[in-house]
């Protein structure tokens, strides 16, 4: 009637890298769109404090996730 269902891979290294992507990049996306909302209710420190958190964390997330990658391919 219909064809066999088939299991799909899903490389978890190329997951990882696209969730950060769309994590931190939407996160930053949000920073610089609502930028006038944190500058008149916050400040302009605040704005510049949550992209600097941001950007902390995503460089933190994607240096684990290649030092991951790195050992899982060596064994």
């Amino acid at each position: 009637m219909g064809e066999a269902n088939h299991d799909v891979y899903v490389n978890p290294k190329q997951v990882m890298y696209i969730l950060g992507a769309f994590i931190f990049g939407g996160l930053l996306l949000v920073s610089f769109i609502h930028a006038g909302f944190y500058a008149e209710h916050y400040s302009t420190s605040f704005l510049w404090q949550f992209r600097g958190t941001i950007l902390g964390a995503a460089v933190i997330f994607f240096a684990l996730t290649v030092f991951l990658n790195r050992q899982s391919d060596e064994k």
